[in-house]
């Protein structure tokens, strides 16, 4: 048929257009964002048969855009126009937008696209904006103020020029043009080891009818996906390959017609046959030797390398005993961050000392992995330093001794030495332990009264109050009375 040729029939003698049209309810973006206009897509519809146009009736149009779940009328795919085109059995169809009302100012812009029914292709586009005062007689005497004739002037111009300039259809070979569309493709699990099950999920949208085969491929396995209960939605089993790395799949398309399609790389996944590396950073205390050290808690990272989903992961604590102390198992993902306050799982505070922390996990392939790291814990107060006086060749010292069971390092410590009457004679600090204090000799007395204060590298408190010099020609270890007083930072 030629594409300006001409059939009469219509009401008034009005020629019919060579091709027919569907027109999308005009979208009207100010109303809202998915916003429709229907008085404005009626008076369009008038306009276009006005002039000729054999367009479809609205009520088809907006049933199968119901049926199809198409919401956005001012846009479409091309895949989803040459459906549409195909099941109403139109050669265009035509896609409207009020891109601004501004009402204010009483101004209107429409613009139109025409779409080719085989490819989905625009063939023809116009905007039109025209303003409530525009072509409004001379000084205004008589001038309209009603918006909906401007309207009506916009889409009598949109018909007019569609009309006058008639847009040809190209010829279109539509065995180049696929007949499927992939909506959705889901695989579970993503994670598998060599030779595992898969299972795939593959939604579908065919022009003209489904294919009678669909067949998903990877390395050397295939498999056939049957049709599901859910419409279009197609689901089968796949062996995954044996080869560690990734992989992907293939979906081919086969009717009974001998047409055939093919969809490389719909989808891939990995193949683990040996745990990720499994490691924990430990975080709010110190390293010291192989352990790490802490005092009211400790922030725990496990991390994966290279990162994988995880099905179950649980985490163990053992004191020096090798007794379980504390244990929490989750099926879930690995947490980014955990935090362990040191305590039991009756929430009962656990005894300074060292223990050994334990991380498991096992990835939704079925690998497994775990990691250990040995702890050290003082929360409470401890002794921190021995004082002893020595006497030598009449030269008085007092020597500074980290106490025996001393882990965590001091930080910074005060000495003060005052008489008993409260007066002070002396004063010192240091950065470390042990140190070597020299008295005066114009201060050095028996009687008295030395106090020390230590803040250890975990923020931890220790004072000595009351300890007096003996007889001050002689050598031995102060009397130390410990302070209960247990200063905490304040994270």
């Amino acid at each position: 048929m030629a594409l300006f040729s001409y059939c009469c029939g219509l009401a008034g003698g009005q020629p019919a257009l060579a091709y027919r049209i569907a027109l999308l309810p005009v979208a009207d973006i100010t109303l809202e964002r998915n916003g429709v206009n229907f008085a404005i897509t009626e008076q369009l519809i008038t306009r276009l048969r006005n002039h000729g146009f054999e367009v479809i009736d609205e009520q088809a149009v907006r049933a199968y855009m119901v049926e199809q779940g198409l919401r956005h009328c001012g846009e479409i795919s091309s895949f989803a126009c040459r459906k549409l085109a195909s099941n109403l059995q139109v050669d265009a169809l035509l896609l409207t937008t009020i891109l601004g009302t501004d009402r204010a100012a009483r101004q209107v812009t429409i613009v139109s696209t025409l779409l080719h029914g085989k490819n989905g292709q625009a063939v023809w586009s116009t905007t039109q904006a025209i303003h409530l005062n525009d072509k409004q007689p001379l000084f205004g005497i008589g001038a309209t103020t009603d918006i909906g004739k401007v309207h009506s002037r916009v889409l009598q111009t949109v018909a007019a020029q569609l009309h006058k300039q008639l847009p040809q259809l190209p010829q279109v070979d539509t065995r180049a043009l696929s007949t499927a569309q992939i909506i959705d493709v889901h695989i579970s699990p993503e994670i598998v080891q060599g030779g595992a099950p898969i299972t795939c999920r593959v939604k579908l949208d065919f022009i003209g009818p489904a294919p009678d085969s669909i067949l998903v491929t990877s390395a050397n396995h295939k498999a056939t996906l049957q049709r599901s209960p859910i419409p279009n939605l197609y689901v089968g089993t796949i062996t995954s390959a044996t080869s560690t790395g990734r992989h992907t799949i293939d979906l081919s398309l086969s009717w009974l017609s001998s047409h055939q399609q093919s969809v490389d790389r719909i989808c891939a996944y990995s193949v683990a046959n040996e745990p990720a590396n499994l490691s924990l950073d430990l975080r709010s205390g110190l390293h010291i030797g192989d352990s790490y050290a802490f005092r009211e808690s400790i922030k725990i990272a496990p991390k994966l390398e290279p990162p994988r989903p995880v099905d179950m992961w649980s985490f163990t604590v053992y004191n020096k005993n090798n007794d379980k102390v504390f244990y929490e198992q989750q099926f879930s993902d690995m947490p980014l961050e955990m935090r362990w306050r040191g305590n039991d799982n009756n929430m009962r505070r656990l005894d300074n000392g060292n223990y050994t922390l334990q991380f498991f996990t096992r990835d939704i392939a079925g690998n497994e992995a775990v990691v250990t790291s040995k702890l050290y814990l003082q929360n409470t107060d401890m002794e921190m330093v021995s004082i002893h006086q020595n006497v030598d060749d009449g030269s008085y010292q007092l020597e500074l001794l980290p106490a025996e069971d001393l882990q965590v390092p001091v930080d910074n410590w005060s000495l003060t030495l005052e008489t008993p009457q409260g007066d002070i004679v002396f004063t010192t600090k240091g950065y470390q332990l042990p140190a070597t204090v020299e008295i005066p000799a114009d201060v050095a007395q028996p009687g008295l009264i030395c106090q020390f204060s230590a803040l250890d590298k975990l923020g931890n408190h220790y004072d000595i109050a009351d300890a007096r010099l003996e007889t001050i020609d002689s050598s031995s270890m102060l009397a130390q009375l410990h302070s209960q007083q247990n200063w905490q930072v304040d994270f």
